[in-house]
């Protein structure tokens, strides 16, 4: 059974992972979602202004009322600058599973900080919110996503032909990752403390 805590202050070497916050409005629209080309495998495209920003970060900010919203803005320590978007949806309680989706700022692709954030994540998810599985997927063009799901343990589950529609509406492959809790546990290092 999944212990709901909801989103808590993640630390690793190098990131803060912590809530959203109103003045984070600028620097999400100036780092990631201004830019079509951050956005290109995504489902949703740039935003026009920094006000179509505001209006989702405040459904994000209400969403936290929700003892169930897992919801991150990835910081580099010591800035507090948002430079990407980590969360958990479509949780199905039946089986403790929940769906990953993330988003990082193309200045800081390449440096392995998705990696450590997943990392961080998954360990949270499996060692305090006692998720049982978790999932993940990309548009099958985002070859970069599919190399940090695996990073962390991810196994390949399989691609959905046309099991998505990008940003301009054309269907494209889906590919599927999960990670169990018992896969998470037993790999090296990931022990609960």
């Amino acid at each position: 059974m999944i212990n709901h805590l909801g989103t808590q202050n993640i630390r690793t070497e190098r990131l803060l992972l912590r809530k959203f916050e109103v003045i984070d409005a600028a620097d999400i629209f100036a780092s990631w979602a201004k830019d079509p080309e951050n956005v290109t495998y995504l489902t949703w495209n740039a935003h026009k202004d920094v006000e179509e920003t505001r209006g989702i970060l405040q459904k994000w900010l209400n969403s936290y009322q929700n003892e169930d919203c897992y919801k991150w803005c990835i910081t580099l320590v010591p800035s507090r600058a948002a430079i990407g978007c980590f969360d958990v949806s479509e949780i199905e309680e039946r089986i403790d599973c929940g769906n990953l989706h993330y988003v990082l700022s193309k200045n800081f692709w390449n440096n392995g900080i998705m990696t450590e954030a997943l990392t961080a994540v998954l360990a949270f998810l499996f060692n305090y919110a006692n998720f049982n599985r978790v999932t993940a997927g990309h548009d099958i063009r985002n070859q970069a996503s599919g190399r940090v799901m695996r990073k962390v343990g991810m196994r390949l589950e399989g691609v959905a032909k046309a099991g998505c529609l990008d940003n301009c509406g054309n269907f494209q492959d889906f590919v599927n990752y999960a990670i169990t809790r018992e896969d998470w546990l037993t790999r090296d290092g990931n022990q609960v403390a």
